[in-house]
């Protein structure tokens, strides 16, 4: 209350609700049904791909719209079409659109638009020395097709690259990691 008065508005982003305990949506609920707070917006995701939404934490929050009247406005956010990778590729490696194509195909092809899973991917692909810099000429630079095909047909689908970055770590940062989740 003492953030959110007259003169400020707070804004809470809240990432990965579908992993938040029941004590973490008790206080959200809490927050969000206090009458004395205002100015107070909470923006909070929940990803469904992939992942098990717990039905429970659904009705939770339209149970705060309905008893509460909280209003909730849902987003369904999908992947991205190939033309966004596209764009994005060409963006983050400066280069013409058409002149990424090739490299998008590859992308889209293992990462079906998910944006964590595409640069993810390209990281992965600069660790493998399949993308790089040259500083010769000032340009990004990739390996074509069939190479980033076959270099990185090992994983199954992108998840397997978060798993393999982690296995390279330090034990010790792996298992703060473990203890960390």
């Amino acid at each position: 209350r003492t953030v959110c008065n007259n003169c400020c508005i707070l804004i809470w982003f809240l990432d990965d609700l579908q992993w938040a305990d029941p004590e973490s949506i008790n206080l959200i609920k809490l927050l969000l049904t206090d009458k004395r707070t205002k100015n107070l917006l909470v923006v909070g995701s929940i990803r469904q791909d992939g992942v098990d939404v717990n039905d429970q934490q659904e009705n939770y929050f339209g149970d705060i719209e309905e008893k509460d009247s909280i209003h909730i406005t849902r987003i369904h956010l999908g992947n991205l079409d190939e033309g966004s990778v596209n764009t994005l590729i060409s963006d983050l490696l400066q280069c013409d659109e058409e002149k990424t194509r090739s490299l998008t195909k590859s992308v889209q092809k293992k990462t079906q638009g998910n944006i964590f899973f595409v640069l993810q991917f390209l990281e992965a692909l600069q660790e493998e020395g399949l993308l790089w810099y040259s500083l010769q000429t000032f340009k990004w630079i990739w390996a074509d097709d069939e190479r980033i095909q076959s270099t990185m047909s090992v994983s199954k689908n992108v998840a397997d690259l978060v798993v393999k970055k982690i296995e390279r770590m330090p034990q010790e940062l792996q298992a703060v990691l473990m203890i960390a989740s």
